[in-house]
Parts: structure tokens; sequence; C-alpha cells
């Protein structure tokens, strides 16, 4: 019994050893086999020995739960053609290769390219621009979101520098990085546009700015005097008026295509430029007050009549200065009658009712917009009735403001069945209305104006509080009239906006 067990003693050890020994053989590294220059092993510690040049050197295990490996060749980069029809902004995209053994791994393998319309980037760029005029007029913030836009892409360069370089504003200059010079200021914008010239066919406004030199200005005409439209002349004194001609020497072509210009000058500034050039294709001249030492009443009458003949075909006057000399406004009338659509002049002319001495001078008026030193009366309105009447229909805004104290003028005449006759004869066209007359109408007159369903705004004074099924007539008969005002307690020609509903 005893020599059984021991046999089998033995034999359990032998087995145990054995399973050792084979556990110490799969654990035990191979040596690494490194091929020289001559195609001979290097065995680190052991023996040389020549490997045939034609077989393959062995290969590591491959696990298949990595990642293969990736193809050495250079990846190919899928781009639009230049005649394709949609312009996006592109992003590369890896290609296998049709020599590449290996597939890319699906995992690290790029996103797919997203192609858009360049409609979309539009409505982007526009809807900064929009959003920026509504939140600060001036461009000093949302101009710098459309600079960041710029940068991204050369399809949103295109787009931005359109609304950039459209209307370049040196009125508005920081005087704490360029001083007074206004040269330094327009180098940098010449700069800009010698970089990539395609940005003077954009520029369409101009702003120019004469503090003490004309030089920078000259040859900013100069450079943009192709496609600019708009021009604005901007000078707050009155020491060296030879600097007008100076700037305008030569730029007969810029002058001529302009359709608009605004003036902010000396009248003799202004005369000196309008004498010495002939603007055939202006439509638009506004005069804006200018703080200067000359008296600007002096010399209006005598810049209206320049005006009228450097400009014939004038279709809207915006004179902001007033006129003393109403004889110079009738004479401008008589030249500009075949064209003017809009006058917006101040008159403080001792002569009455001089709005039924313009008037027939003008057949094809759409907007009159006076503004007067004296008293709104009776005689005005009644003189619009009878132009409305008496000349095919064309009026759509009307606009009679009073500079005086309406507590002066007490005892006025009722104007209620005037005001009645006049929405009759420009009901169709009517789209604003504006009165200043200091005796309130009656509510009932709203009923009246319902007529005119193409009315947007409406100032005149009511007596007292409409009626609320007065105010939904005129809200649904009236679709764009969003308010009325009606007067205030507090203070005399203040109104207090109702909404219609």
């Amino acid at each position: 019994m005893f020599f059984f067990f021991y046999i089998r003693y033995c034999l359990t050890m032998k087995g145990i050893l054995h399973s050792i020994n084979k556990n110490k053989d799969f654990a035990t590294p191979k040596s690494e086999v490194i091929l020289d220059r001559q195609g001979q092993e290097n065995v680190p510690h052991g023996p040389k020995r020549r490997v045939s040049q034609m077989a393959s050197p062995p290969t590591p295990p491959w696990d298949p739960g990595t990642s293969p490996p990736r193809s050495p060749k250079r990846p190919h980069t899928t781009t639009h053609p230049p005649e394709s029809t949609i312009d996006s902004i592109q992003g590369e995209q890896s290609v296998p290769s049709q020599n590449d053994p290996v597939a890319p791994d699906p995992m690290h393998r790029p996103k797919q390219q997203v192609t858009l319309h360049s409609d979309i980037y539009l409505m982007i760029v526009d809807q900064v621009v929009k959003y920026g005029k509504q939140r600060d007029g001036s461009q000093s913030v949302w101009n710098k979101t459309l600079l960041s836009l710029a940068c991204t892409s050369q399809l949103l360069q295109d787009m931005v520098e359109n609304h950039i370089y459209k209307h370049p504003r040196f009125c508005q200059w920081n005087e704490f990085v360029y001083g007074r010079n206004l040269d330094q200021a327009v180098n940098m914008f010449l700069f800009a546009l010698s970089a990539r010239p395609s940005r003077a066919s954009v520029v369409r406004y101009l702003d120019s700015h004469l503090q003490e030199q004309a030089t920078g200005v000259a040859r900013l005409l100069s450079s943009c005097s192709k496609k600019v439209r708009h021009f604005t002349f901007v000078k707050y004194d009155d020491e060296r008026p030879g600097q007008v001609k100076e700037a305008s020497r030569s730029l007969s072509e810029f002058y001529e295509g302009l359709t608009s210009f605004t003036a902010a000058a000396p009248a003799s500034d202004l005369t000196a430029t309008l004498s010495s050039h002939y603007l055939p294709d202006l439509k638009y001249f506004r005069l804006e007050q200018c703080l200067d030492r000359q008296p600007y009443r002096r010399h209006s009458a005598r810049l209206l009549l320049e005006v009228s003949k450097t400009c014939p075909t004038l279709r809207t006057l915006d004179w902001g200065v007033t006129l003393l000399d109403l004889h110079s406004l009738q004479e401008a009338c008589k030249v500009w009658g075949p064209t003017l659509r809009s006058l917006r002049v101040r008159i403080n002319d001792p002569i009455p009712n001089p709005i039924s001495q313009i008037l027939p001078l003008l057949p094809h008026l759409e907007e009159l917009c006076i503004r007067t030193e004296r008293q709104i009366t009776r005689s005005d309105i009644e003189a619009i009735v009878h132009y409305a009447r008496s000349t095919p229909l064309h009026l759509r805004n009307i606009s009679l403001e009073s500079r005086t104290h309406p507590m002066l003028t007490p005892g006025l005449p009722r104007v209620d069945d005037v005001l009645a006759q006049l929405v009759d004869a420009v009901h169709p066209t009517l789209e604003s209305l504006h009165l200043e007359y200091d005796r309130p109408v009656r509510p009932e007159f709203l009923k009246h104006l319902a007529k005119a369903k193409k009315l947007y705004h409406f100032y005149v004074e009511i007596k007292g509080r409409a009626k609320e099924e007065d105010l939904e007539l005129l809200s649904r008969e009236c679709p764009r009239l969003k308010q009325i005002c009606f007067p205030s307690v507090s203070s005399a020609r203040s109104f207090v906006p109702a909404p219609l509903y």
C-alpha cells in the first residue's frame, strides 16, 4: 500500500514540474530579429546568420481590436470646380486612394463637409447690418462684427466689403488717433483701395470734412469718382475759402455723376463749388445749417438760385436754412417745375399766404413740407385743397409746421371743414398728414379720416378723447396707421400717443 502511494506521489510531482517548465518557455520572449544593411540578422546576444533576400520579413501580430495601419500616402482634397453654381465655405475631406491596401478607420474619418448656398451667408451679413443700424446708427460697433466676418473666409469677405466700403465716413474720424489732419485718415483708406482695387467700385457714398487740408480730399474724390453717387460736403469754418477750388479742381467727372448732394458748409464755399461745376443728373439736394461766422440768411437767396442753375433736373429739395426771400424760391421752382417731386423749405417772408404762390409752379409735387416762422392759417390749408383739385393727384405727404408759441394767438378759426375737404381731395394717395394748428379739431373728424386707406402718420390736435368705435373704424380702414397723438395736459403742443387696436 505504501508503495502504491509513493508511485502516485512521484507521478504527480512529475506533472507539476512539466507544467512549470512549459509555462516558463511560453513566457520567455523571443530574441528580436534586426536586419542590417547586408541582409543579416542582428540578434542580441546571439550569432549572426544570413537571411534570404526573397524571404519576407516577419510581421508583428495584428490585433483585430485595434486600428489598422494608415496608408502613408497623402489624402486628396475635394473642392468644387470654378464653374460650380454653388458658392459656399468648403472644408477638406480625406478620400482613400484606389491604391491604398487598407481603408481608413471609421473612428478617425473626418466629418462630411456641409455645402450651403451663398444666399444663406448673405442673409447673415444683412442681419448683422440691420441689427447694427437699429442699435447704433454711427456704425461704431457693428462694423467690428463685419470685420470679424470678413476674416473668416473669402466668400464672407466679398460680401462684407460691400457694406464696409459702401459708405466710408470721414466726418467722424477719431481726433485722438489722427489728430486734426484729415489726410492721414484718407491715406489709410486709399491704402486699403490700393491693396485691393476692386474696393473702389463698391464706394457709393463719400463724406468730405474740410477742416485744415484739402489735398487728401482731392485724392479721395479722384480715386472713387467712377461709382460714387452720393456726396456730403462738410466744412465748419470759412478761414480758407480757396480750399474748395483746390479740392474741386479737375473733378468735373466726379460731380457730373452725382445723384445726391448734402452740404453743411458756408454759403461762399458752396456757391464757388456749384458755380464751377454742372450736375445734370443730381436728383437730391439737402442744405443743413452750418455754424459759421457768415450770416447764412444773407446768402441763402443767391445760393438757391445757383442750385437751380447747376441742378436743372432736381427731384427733391431739402432746404434746412430759413429763406427770407420768397422771390428766389419762385424763380427756382420755375426751373424745377417739370421734375420736382418733394419740397421741404423754411419760409420767413412777410408776404401773406406764400403757399398759394409756390404750388401752381409745381404740378407734379408729391411731398410738401413747409415750416414757417409765423402762424399757420386757414388760407394755407385752402390753398392746398385748391391745388389738389386743380392738378393731377400726386400728393402723398403734407406737413405744415409753425415755430410760433401756441399761446400767443388765441381765437383762431376752426379748420374742421377745410381738413375734411383736404381729405376728400387727396384720400386715394394720402400717406402722411402733419398739421401744427393751434386750435384742435373735433373727434368726429376721425370718421372722415378713415377714407385715407394708405395713411400711416397722422399728427393733428384732437379735442378731447375719441370714441372707441371711431378708433376701431380707423384701425380697420387704415391698417398702416398704428397710433394717434392726443394733446397732453402738461404742456402745449405735447401729444400723448394712443395705440390703435
